[in-house]
């Protein structure tokens, strides 16, 4: 490799005048990277498909699925897995390309033909760069998606029928306008139909209930712009809110023109799925969207994974920026030594930032400090490594 390198350098140089880049040496040292890159990739995108194969094999074999919808099932699982593969495929062919440069002294050798080290190293860097978008697209428009299909895709392979289609029917919905101070709750509810079993409950400002609604049928009159309801039962509590005013009154049809509550404004709250499982639009629009009264809880939730999802490609750079001056050793041996140390913090980054998403949930750290600071810190310590070394 030496001799490569020896013929990827240039032969003169002007004394005491230090070069800045070498295309042949761009070349050589993205050629060997970008090999590594693809044996780790390929490595390690087997070994998580061997996990799913294990876990999830077995219930689709069971069940006589064909081979071609199981292939597509497994192939729907890729995108995710590979926003974690990425980041550990570009720190391992990072260190051993680094190593084995270290190992064969030619790293002295670009020195002394006048080459920065810093410039010979920039492939590995723009090959982060460009993961790092990759990732990034992968991450907010296909990773989402893709992994919302195979979890369905499973769910309707593995269960009952019956179970299926209870799923499909069952659409309970539990709505509170805390203007108004009021909750809806849906066993079937229909944004643009009629919904069934319906229980609105209105509370006083000072937290009594001050009367319940149960009806078999309601739908919304856009023409008079409020709910009507069929088959219902209205009961009228005391100031206290656990005694009856009266007895309860029984109604055919009943129409509550303060109930004003349009079910756009509730279908939104229908169709939020779980913070993991959205894109960052997903979560912003969520977070500025007209109805979403939602709770310091929910909004900490969200905007930790929302500052964690801008975080994550930067990964791919932690990687490059820590990998190459942890690789570096003046020890001829060290090149497994590197590559252990180099694993050991990319899990050690991986543990922090979950731990700081946890805590952000939690609200026990702010959501743009827990969601960012892991990133920033192993950044910041990439780029120092990287000043000490080179």
């Amino acid at each position: 490799m030496t001799s490569k390198l020896a013929a990827a350098s240039p032969s003169k140089r002007l004394p005491g005048k230090r070069r800045g880049f070498s295309w042949p040496l761009f070349r050589y040292v993205l050629r060997e990277f970008l090999g590594i890159l693809g044996i780790t990739l390929l490595a390690f995108a087997t070994l998580f498909l061997v996990a799913a194969l294990y876990d999830d094999l077995e219930d689709f074999t069971s069940r006589k699925i064909p081979a071609v919808t199981i292939a597509r099932y497994f192939l729907l699982l890729q995108p995710d897995m590979l926003l974690t593969v990425i980041p550990m495929s570009l720190l391992l062919a990072a260190m051993y390309t680094v190593a084995t440069m270290c190992k064969n002294n030619e790293l002295t050798a670009i020195r002394a033909s006048g080459l920065s080290i810093l410039h010979a190293f920039q492939p590995l860097l723009l090959v982060a760069f460009c993961f790092m978008l990759l990732q990034g697209f992968l991450a907010e428009f296909v990773a989402p998606a893709s992994r919302n299909r195979a979890l369905g895709m499973h769910e309707r392979l593995t269960s009952r029928p019956s179970e299926v289609a209870a799923a499909r029917m069952s659409k309970t919905l539990a709505y509170r306008n805390r203007q108004d101070r009021r909750d809806w709750v849906f066993r079937n509810f229909q944004p643009k139909g009629i919904s069934s079993d319906v229980v609105v409950t209105q509370f006083r400002p000072e937290g009594t209930v001050a009367w319940e609604l149960r009806a078999r049928e309601a739908h919304f009159d856009e023409t008079a712009g409020h709910w009507r309801f069929s088959d219902v039962l209205e009961t009228v509590f005391t100031e206290v809110g656990t005694e009856l005013a009266e007895p309860p009154r029984q109604a055919a049809t009943l129409a509550r023109e303060e109930l004003r509550e349009k079910p756009d404004s509730m279908s939104f709250y229908f169709s939020i799925k779980p913070a993991i499982d959205m894109s960052i639009s997903d979560i912003v629009r969520v977070l500025n969207h007209p109805d979403g009264d939602l709770s310091a809880a929910s909004r900490a939730v969200l905007r930790t994974h929302l500052y964690s999802r801008i975080s994550l490609p930067f990964s791919c750079m932690i990687a490059v920026l820590l990998g190459i001056p942890l690789a570096i050793f003046r020890e001829r041996s060290a090149t497994m030594r590197s590559i252990i140390l180099g694993v050991v913090v990319m899990a050690l980054y991986y543990v922090l930032a979950q731990l700081f998403v946890m805590m952000g949930k939690t609200q026990t750290l702010p959501p743009l400090l827990a969601g960012t600071f892991p990133t920033l810190l192993f950044l910041s310590w990439g780029m120092w490594e990287m000043k000490r070394k080179i």
